[in-house]
């Protein structure tokens, strides 16, 4: 009986010293304090305000600078919308060749080749999907959420980013109607081809004044008079917004193959490398070696870039990469920001 309870006692100290031994403290890889401390010096050196995220896949390791904020993602916000509609593909309920029929209330102010397309021809989900991530075509976008349906596109983004901080992910219509509500309540209520008139307008000021006339009130009357005060209103209510550490999250899911089937994930990869906007973003920085499949978005005073990058020569993701500016005089100072960003990733060898 003496020998168990000596057992006993000596087995519970042995316990008692493995629980009380400190673990070994997580080394922060020595690339995560040279970025930073590159980064903190170009954010002194500029106005224009930035948040950084970079997530190295093969050790976990990141850097993280403002990246906890809330950015507005503006058209980056089409990378969930490619989800939505490559879900369905996976679900056999869509095939990409299928058509739709373009009309005039489909175009939308905004880039992409959709708009100059004869109302009456059809084209398929496969064009559009093509189309708003390699020209971020603003009408192909609406289309194919029109098809998905706006609650698929933001249950996906809860689903897969594990219910980080998305703001309500919206049409590209909607971003419109939202966000000059806030200069009159009546602008819900213009239609696709009004904002036509106000994205034509050269100036700030003259958009405004189309946006009164359009309106048929005075300009005085408009609850906002700067295009700055207004926009800045409608960022601050989280719409299309979320923090880059929530949008990461998602990129890393995709290309961890936990959100698409293996055919829809490589599709989806592909039609990133093949993006043409943002050559002076983020991709201006990278050696030539290295891809960068990523989507990129602008809206007043305000862009992103982001996605994940690797070598060319075998395809394989090494680092995630996501950038947002905001309160920037000229988009050349945001771009700029990116460009500086990618070239400490180089300087750094991270991807190789």
């Amino acid at each position: 009986m003496l020998l168990k309870i000596s057992v006993l006692i000596s087995s519970l100290l042995i316990i008692s010293c493995s629980s009380s031994t400190p673990s070994k403290p997580k080394v922060t890889p020595q690339w995560v304090g040279q970025v930073e401390t590159q980064v903190k010096l170009l954010d002194k050196n500029n106005t224009t305000d930035f948040g950084v995220y970079i997530k190295r896949l093969s050790d976990q390791s990141s850097f993280s600078y403002n990246a906890d904020n809330y950015w507005y993602l503006s058209s980056t916000v089409k990378i969930p919308v490619a989800i939505a509609l490559l879900k369905l593909v996976d679900q056999n309920k869509l095939n990409l060749f299928e058509k739709v029929t373009i009309l005039k209330k489909h175009y939308r102010d905004g880039a992409g080749p959709t708009n100059w397309i004869k109302p009456g021809k059809k084209v398929t989900y496969k064009y559009l999907l093509d189309k708003m991530l390699i020209y971020s075509d603003n009408a192909a976008t609406d289309l194919i959420i029109k098809r998905v349906g706006i609650d698929s596109v933001n249950d996906y983004v809860k689903k897969y980013a594990d219910g980080r901080g998305f703001g309500p992910i919206t049409s590209l219509l909607d971003v419109r109607k939202i966000a000059y509500s806030e200069f009159h309540p009546k602008a819900k209520d213009l239609s696709n081809l009004d904002y036509f008139e106000v994205k034509k307008q050269k100036s700030p000021t003259k958009k405004i004044d189309k946006l009164a006339q359009l309106l048929n009130v005075k300009r005085k009357d408009l609850l906002i008079q700067d295009m700055d005060t207004g926009f800045n209103k409608y960022y601050s209510k989280k719409w299309n917004s979320a923090p880059l550490t929530s949008f990461a999250h998602l990129l890393e899911k995709i290309i961890n193959g936990k959100v698409l089937s293996p055919k829809s994930t490589a599709l989806l990869k592909d039609v990133l490398i093949k993006v043409k906007t943002g050559k002076k973003r983020i991709r201006k920085g990278l050696a030539k070696n290295i891809y960068f499949a990523h989507k990129t978005g602008t809206q007043h005073k305000q862009a992103c870039d982001m996605g994940f990058a690797g070598n060319k020569a075998d395809q394989k993701e090494q680092l995630l990469i996501l950038v947002c500016t905001k309160n920037w005089k000229k988009l050349s100072q945001a771009e700029k920001v990116m460009a500086e960003i990618s070239k400490i990733i180089t300087k750094q060898k991270l991807l190789l």
